[in-house]
């Protein structure tokens, strides 16, 4: 847990305050992926391109669903122990990687530990969607 607050410690001192981003949108690099830009406050949409399109959990979005089931986890609002339930978007993602995957379907059980394993140790995208989910 110290180690992953490290982690983000220094991300965020090496990349928000050390090198900004810079607020400028440069096309190019927006025609091939997907993004949006929320307002925390109002939840309403800045900006967006291609919202409609399916993207999968990235390493660094598995890392945050790492770090806040542990914070869920020692907060008390559920236990490694508890069981979450794998839902059809899970199950979506399951199917779209053939390789590293565990081949899950809609219902499929699983103890919060152990997907957390699955996350950080494999990298399952599946265990990413449930845990957060969760």
């Amino acid at each position: 847990m110290k180690s992953l607050k490290f982690f983000l410690i220094i991300f965020w001192l090496f990349f928000i305050k050390i090198f900004p981003a810079n607020s400028q949108i440069i096309e190019p690099c927006t025609k091939v992926g997907s993004l949006i830009i929320v307002d925390e406050k109002s939840l309403g949409i800045l900006y967006e391109t291609n919202p409609q399109k399916i993207i999968y959990p990235a390493s660094l979005v598995k890392l945050m669903t790492a770090y806040l089931t542990l914070e869920a986890i020692k907060n008390n609002k559920f236990a490694e122990e508890d069981e979450i339930i794998f839902s059809s978007r899970a199950e979506e993602v399951s199917n779209f990687n053939k390789n590293n995957t565990l081949r899950i379907k809609n219902n499929d059980r699983i103890e919060v530990l152990v997907a957390l394993k699955g996350l950080i140790i494999k990298s399952y995208n599946e265990t990413a969607i449930a845990l957060a989910e969760k």
